[in-house]
C-alpha cells in the first residue's frame, strides 16, 4: 500500500509541477491568404520567382518583376530595366537594380477569375487576358510576360518589403 501511494504521489508531483515544455508552445498564426476563397482579393507584394517557357521547361527569375496588390484593387508594377540570363543556367537576373520601370494598373474579379490589367506592361500578345490564379501564397499570372504563357510569384514577407529595394514597389510612385 505504502509503495502504491508512493507512486501515485510521483505521479502526481510530476503532472502539476516540473518544467515546461517549450516546444509544445504553438508559434502566433500568420495571416494566410485563404485559397479556398476565391474572391479573396490576392493583397500584398509579389515576386515573380519563374516564366514558363512554350518548350515545358520554366525559367528561374530573381528580382525582376514585382507586384504590390492593394486592397482597392490599384496595382502597383515594377520591372527590371536590365536583365540578363545565367550563362549555364535557365535564370533570368535583374543586371541593375537602379534601373526600372514602373507600371500601374488594377486587379479585379469577374466570372472567370481575378483579371490583372496593366496596359503598358508589354505582354505576348494584347488578345490574351491576363488572369490571376492565387494558391496560398501563391500567384500564377498567365501572360504576365512577353514570350512565357505565365508567370509564378510568391508572396513577400510584410517585413521585408520596405527594407529590401530591389524587390519592392515603394520607389514607384501612386
Amino acid at each position: 500500500m505504502k509503495r502504491c501511494l508512493f507512486v501515485l504521489t510521483l505521479l502526481g508531483l510530476a503532472a502539476c509541477g516540473g518544467a515546461v515544455d517549450s516546444s509544445a508552445e504553438t508559434a502566433p498564426q500568420v495571416k494566410k491568404l485563404d485559397s479556398t476563397n476565391l474572391d479573396a482579393l490576392p493583397v500584398g507584394s509579389w515576386n515573380l520567382v519563374s516564366l514558363e517557357r512554350d518548350d515545358a521547361f520554366t525559367t528561374d527569375v530573381h528580382d525582376v518583376l514585382q507586384l504590390e496588390v492593394r486592397a482597392d484593387g490599384s496595382l502597383v508594377a515594377r520591372r527590371c530595366g536590365k536583365t540578363y540570363y545565367e550563362p549555364g543556367a535557365i535564370a533570368e537576373r535583374c543586371a541593375d537594380a537602379t534601373s526600372y520601370d514602373c507600371f500601374y494598373g488594377t486587379v479585379a474579379r469577374d466570372a472567370d477569375g481575378w483579371r490583372v490589367d496593366l496596359p503598358d506592361l508589354p505582354t505576348t500578345s494584347t488578345s490574351q487576358e491576363r488572369i490571376a490564379e492565387p494558391d496560398g501564397e501563391k500567384l500564377k499570372i498567365r501572360y504576365i510576360m512577353p514570350k512565357s504563357p505565365s508567370g509564378s510569384f510568391v508572396r513577400e514577407p510584410e517585413q521585408d518589403k520596405a527594407s529590401i529595394t530591389s524587390v519592392s514597389t515603394s520607389n514607384c510612385k501612386g
